[in-house]
């Protein structure tokens, strides 16, 4: 678990690094919902339900390891219309990892995740959103956009309950966030309870989900 992180990214980091992709660049009603960690076979057939329920679209940041075990759920994400992009191939810090070796994770799941889908943007989120300032540098010239994030209601935090995380969404949400979730089995039972509650607000608040490409 991360021991520290904001609920909302502030302004000022924001603007600090421009260049990340923090916020989507669609209308003012849209939102951008995005999960990491997956293809899990506990939690990625419950979001893809959800999800199929309400008629929402979302962005999977998928780890390599993961998606050589499960690549079949890899071809259910992609064949619901979602789309699909890159968590790295371990879920470390990219901070413990020589650039090198870091760079040579990126392309081989890049390589995975293009037999299944070969239109990818060339989106990249690093695990815990931790990058060196050569990573960052290095992704940049190679092509990536670099999405983060701008609102994280903590469904990893064993610390917050169900109902904390919901209203965190609830309070919090703006147009224009891109919001990250988690398609592990930390998050499986508290996602089955408050993503559809959420989704139901922001529906009924006139917000429309739309993907990052």
């Amino acid at each position: 678990m991360i021991p520290f992180y904001f609920q909302r990214i502030p302004r000022f980091i924001q603007w600090l690094w421009p260049s990340i992709l923090w916020r989507g660049k669609g209308a003012s009603d849209e939102l951008y919902l995005t999960f990491d960690d997956g293809p899990n076979p506990k939690t990625t057939p419950v979001i893809l339900s959800i999800l199929a329920d309400f008629e929402v679209k979302a962005t999977f940041f998928l780890s390599g390891s993961e998606t050589e075990k499960y690549p079949e759920l890899v071809k259910e994400v992609v064949a619901r219309g979602h789309v699909i992009a890159n968590h790295g191939y371990k879920h470390v810090s990219a901070r413990t990892q020589k650039t090198e070796e870091w760079w040579d994770e990126i392309q081989q799941t890049e390589k995975l995740l293009s037999t299944y889908d070969s239109h990818l943007a060339c989106q990249y989120r690093p695990p815990y959103g931790l990058l060196t300032w050569r990573q960052w540098r290095f992704a940049q010239k190679s092509g990536y956009t670099l999405s983060l994030w701008t609102l994280m209601p903590g469904d990893f935090d064993s610390k917050k309950s169900n109902q904390d995380c919901l209203d965190t969404l609830v309070r919090k949400t703006q147009a224009g966030d891109i919001i990250v979730l988690h398609d592990n089995e930390k998050a499986v039972s508290r996602l089955s309870e408050i993503l559809p509650k959420y989704l139901q607000y922001a529906k009924s608040g006139g917000f429309q989900f739309k993907l990052l490409e």
